[in-house]
């Protein structure tokens, strides 16, 4: 799956590597077990020898007159190097600002207090030696779901041997005018600080990847879910997670909030199955073709369950030849065996058959006799007497009612085998001849008809 979608809605994967690290950022490794906070460098608010400014100021829904003296820490992070942390103290109209900071390739956030909450700001960067100007919404908060609904949830599925990459695209509204902040504690995080977001995850999922407003602050993996703590404010927002785990038989997706649908991108050539989901077309990205699937209406707490397999390993997009060769083999070996036991028991059978009377003495007379020459053809053990033994009961094999051709072949290669090992055969150079001609048009009945040896 390519990260970064031609739809606009990704970026690279540099930028993501960035934002990951972010002094207020989980650091989230292949199996976190809580939210981790970045080591960072405390700085005053205008210590550092930067020539980049950033300006901002909390805004607060009404006539809010609490917006003054509130910490806003503002959180640095360059392309390499040590992130740093800074803090400075808003003005009683809310405004605050950060000097001497480090443009070009470093990305800033900031975050403040309020009523019991905290608040982010998306990242942002500043050219060197320029200013920038950002506005940090703040609100009332609510443990209440009420007003929250998942506007767009599209999932892209990714199927590679016995991996699964998922990544899940969601954006949501919130209605209401204060901002949902969730009711789960997450592990690892601040004593305030619930799980806004609940995403499901498939079994021992890793190497997490975010985008969007879950770049900002604190994530962990608890049970079957990844939690993220930012709170969800009213108006939209939107945000994505990325991660990989060992493919399972089946992943459901459970929704936190209510959603008109969810739509499941996976490559053609990968089966799914789900009798929540309808085919709805095809659609392209970075030369891949996804078939898409769409299911209904989804309520908060109600799940859309997807199966999913890889498609077949053989790179003709046919039967596997190492199942072909598997099948053969088997059904050979029982051929054999069957052979082997028939000739057995004709052994028996001819030991314990009455001996017969000795034949009379010959007379002297007769015993000086010559020989009686034979009237017919000698037969020696030729090329042409191999490739007889191997199609002696090809007519018979061929008439038994509901036998395939392969079946057929497959005895006949098994035949032939037993009278080379007998000494029947002496001509070991025409016996290989015709047991690489009887392989091959088996592989080739098969391959054609794979049914054929079910």
């Amino acid at each position: 799956m390519g990260w970064a979608r031609s739809t606009g809605a990704r970026r690279s994967l540099a930028v993501v590597a960035v934002a990951a690290v972010l002094g207020l950022t989980a650091a989230m490794t292949a199996t976190p077990a809580s939210a981790t906070i970045g080591a960072t460098v405390v700085r005053t608010a205008d210590a550092g020898g930067g020539t980049a400014e950033i300006s901002g100021r909390l805004v607060a829904p009404g006539a809010a007159s609490d917006i003054g003296g509130v910490t806003v820490t503002l959180a640095g992070v360059p392309t390499s190097g040590t992130s740093i942390t800074r803090t400075a103290v808003t003005k009683p109209d809310g405004t605050f600002t950060f000097r001497a900071l480090a443009g070009g390739d470093w990305t800033y956030t900031m975050t403040a207090p309020y009523q019991g909450t905290t608040f982010s700001s998306d990242p942002v960067s500043v050219p060197t030696g320029q200013g920038l100007t950002i506005k940090l919404p703040v609100f009332a908060s609510t443990g209440s779901p009420a007003k929250i609904k998942v506007a767009s949830w599209i999932v892209w599925i990714d199927v590679t041997g016995d991996k699964v990459a998922v990544e899940q695209d969601l954006s949501y509204t919130n209605a209401g005018t204060t901002a949902y902040v969730g009711t789960t504690p997450v592990a690892g995080a601040s004593a305030s600080a619930k799980a806004a977001v609940l995403l499901p995850l498939a079994p021992g999922a890793g190497g997490f990847q975010t985008l969007g407003r879950f770049e900002v602050c604190c994530s962990a993996v608890q049970g079957a879910s990844w939690a993220h703590t930012r709170p969800i404010n009213p108006g939209g927002s939107s945000g994505t997670l990325r991660y990989e785990a060992t493919r399972p038989e089946s992943i459901a997706f459970t929704a936190q909030f209510p959603a008109d649908s969810i739509t499941f991108l996976v490559p053609d050539g990968t089966t799914v199955s789900s009798p929540q989901v309808t085919r709805s077309g095809t659609t392209t990205d970075k030369n891949t073709t996804y078939v898409v699937y769409k299911s209904g209406p989804v309520k908060a707490g109600g799940a859309v369950t997807l199966s999913f397999s890889a498609p077949a390993g053989s790179d003709s997009g046919g039967t596997p030849w190492w199942l072909i060769v598997l099948v053969i083999g088997v059904l050979v070996a029982i051929v054999v065996g069957e052979v082997l036991v028939i000739r057995r028991r004709r052994a028996s059978a001819a030991g314990a058959a009455v001996t017969p009377k000795p034949a009379p003495p010959v007379k002297a007379a007769e015993a000086t006799k010559p020989a009686k020459p034979a009237t017919g053809p000698v037969v020696t053990a030729t090329s042409a007497s191999v490739a007889t033994a191997a199609t002696s009961t090809n007519g018979a094999a061929s008439s038994t009612t509901g036998r395939s051709r392969a079946e057929v072949l497959a005895e006949e290669l098994a035949q032939l085998d037993v009278k080379f090992e007998n000494g029947e055969l002496t001509d070991e150079a025409a016996y290989r001849r015709v047991r690489e001609s009887l392989v091959r048009r088996l592989v080739a009945t098969v391959e054609s008809d794979p049914k054929s040896l079910a």
